[in-house]
Formats: structure tokens, C-alpha cells, sequence
């Protein structure tokens, strides 16, 4: 069990222990609540708001970068220990490749997106679905894939459920260098699962 504000180099306990709680700094009732979690009373379902690095020499790590590959350390590899949106429950889930009403749309128009998630595991859990955009070509450098979306779903064991998102243009579109908001035409990638780094994608057109 970890308690702590910040991430701390954990690599040794990744590869030495079976699981690690992070509490951060959990208050007045922090004990009671890891002791749930320990003893099966609860089962978890946060999920990181960064990247936790394998070591301090790796720092700064991050899931927004803006090129599709950044360069490797000489020693180890660029990619975090754990990533950003990363989370374990006592449950598993698994993810269908996601499918998309349009496939192309105007700057008028919406879509809807559908994936349907199960819990392959004989516990009821929780599990945060979470939406990432990818913009292939765009006027200026914009980040590899950034989130704009999420939804916590309860699921019962055994069951399946079908998870939709409702895309926007405006949901697609970012700040440029004189601070408009806009939504450029092209290719996007839309990308779902339940981490930064575990996910599947479908693409949508704006014309």
C-alpha cells in the first residue's frame, strides 16, 4: 500500500509484489477504506490521473505527447510504468472493436459511437470507459491523443453492456495559436478502452 502525493519509483515493487493500492494521501478515513479494498468489502475501480515513470531519471512522462513515438532513454524505454487512466479491479473486462454510426460527417453533424464491454470475471465490478481522439493532419502540432471522454459503468458478472458516445465536431476541435477554438476537417481516429495505452480505434471523417 502506497501513501504518498506524488508518484514514487515503484519498479521493484511492480515486478515483487502481487498488487499495489495507491491511497495517495486518503484522509481521516483512508484506513478504513484500503482496509475494504484489502479485504474484498469493495472493489476498486479508480483509475491514475497521470503516468507513473519506472524511475526519476525518466521524468517528465506523460500520455499527451505530441509525436506518435518519443525518443528512448539510453538506459530503458520512454514508456511509463504504469499510464495514464490505468486501473485494476477485482474484476476483468474485455472490449469489442468499437463501431460508428457515420463514418463521416459534417461540422453540422454528430455521431454516435458504440462499444460493447463485458465483464468476463464472476465478480460485479466497475469499469471506466475511456475515449481518446487522435488527429492525423492538423494545421498545427496537436497531441498524439488526448481525452475527451469517459463513462464509470457498473457491470454484473457475466454481463454485457453496450457503451455509446455521442461525437461532435466540437468535441474534436482545439485551441490554436490566436486562442480560437475550431474543429478542422479531416481524418480523426477515435480510440476506446480502459487506459491510455490499452485501446481499439475506429476513424470518422469530417467533410
Amino acid at each position: 500500500m502506497l501513501i504518498n502525493g506524488r508518484p514514487i519509483s515503484s519498479e521493484w515493487l511492480s515486478e515483487n509484489a502481487d498488487a499495489i493500492v495507491e491511497a495517495w494521501y486518503p484522509g481521516e478515513q483512508g484506513g478504513n477504506a484500503v482496509a475494504d479494498i484489502v479485504l474484498g468489502n469493495i472493489n476498486p475501480s479508480g483509475k491514475l490521473t497521470l503516468s507513473v515513470p519506472k524511475f526519476a531519471g525518466q521524468i517528465p512522462v506523460f500520455y499527451n505527447h505530441k509525436t506518435q513515438k518519443r525518443r528512448d532513454y539510453v538506459e530503458t524505454s520512454a514508456e511509463p510504468l504504469f499510464p495514464f487512466g490505468y486501473g485494476l479491479s477485482y474484476s476483468n473486462f474485455s472490449f469489442s472493436e468499437p463501431t460508428i454510426e457515420k463514418s463521416t460527417i459534417s461540422l453540422s453533424e454528430s455521431t454516435l459511437l458504440q462499444i460493447e464491454v463485458s465483464n468476463t470475471s464472476t465478480i460485479d465490478g466497475t469499469e471506466v470507459i475511456q475515449l481518446y481522439v487522435n488527429d492525423e493532419v492538423s494545421s498545427i502540432t496537436r497531441p498524439y491523443k488526448q481525452l475527451i471522454g469517459f463513462q464509470k459503468i457498473k457491470i454484473k458478472a457475466g454481463e454485457k453492456k453496450q457503451i455509446s458516445f455521442k461525437i461532435s465536431p466540437e468535441m474534436l476541435g482545439y485551441w490554436y495559436e490566436n486562442l480560437d477554438y475550431k474543429t478542422e476537417k479531416g481524418k480523426y481516429n477515435l480510440l476506446v478502452g480502459n487506459s491510455s495505452q490499452n485501446l481499439k480505434s475506429v476513424s470518422l471523417m469530417i467533410k
